[in-house]
């Protein structure tokens, strides 16, 4: 089975996953659950170590603190 399809990968982990006890079942699960939040966190750290993109959010942030915002009706009649 070629490892780089997708389809193919998915199919393989569908398969491995019915063939388990549901003990072993559970654990698979919460891997594959370690693995999706570490992928978040990992998108997470990216976003947070460019400087750039953190000083806009924080201007829009603060922009929203003190009421510096626009309606959205607003923007949408610009669209």
């Amino acid at each position: 089975m070629n490892q780089d399809n997708p389809v193919g990968m998915r199919n393989q982990a569908f398969n491995l996953l019915k063939a388990l006890p549901s003990d072993r079942l559970q654990e698979a699960v919460v891997f594959l659950r370690f693995l999706r939040e570490k992928e978040e966190w990992e998108a997470t750290s990216e976003l947070t170590g460019d400087a750039a993109l953190m000083k806009s959010w924080r201007r829009g942030r603060d922009q929203v603190r003190r009421g510096k915002t626009t309606p959205w009706r607003s923007v949408r009649r610009r669209v």
